[in-house]
């Protein structure tokens, strides 16, 4: 089953796309800050992220770039 990371700090929306994907079957996980997405991306493979653009910590590039750097 496919592994979705979702960098999302808005709470409401989170909780809305989570619904949606797990409903799906997907297997997701959920950060809303950078740091703890860099904390998933190091214990797991994704095979799609999506990412806030805006974040309390940084942007979404940031984590694209932190994506890019581990192989993903």
């Amino acid at each position: 089953m496919s592994r979705i990371l979702l960098l999302e700090d808005d709470t409401m929306i989170a909780s809305g796309i989570l619904y949606a994907l797990e409903s799906e079957g997907y297997e997701t996980n959920h950060a809303t800050r950078i740091k703890d997405a860099r904390s998933l991306i190091e214990h797991y493979k994704f095979d799609l992220a999506i990412i806030d653009m805006q974040l309390p910590d940084g942007t979404g590039f940031d984590v694209s770039e932190i994506l890019k750097n581990n192989g993903a």
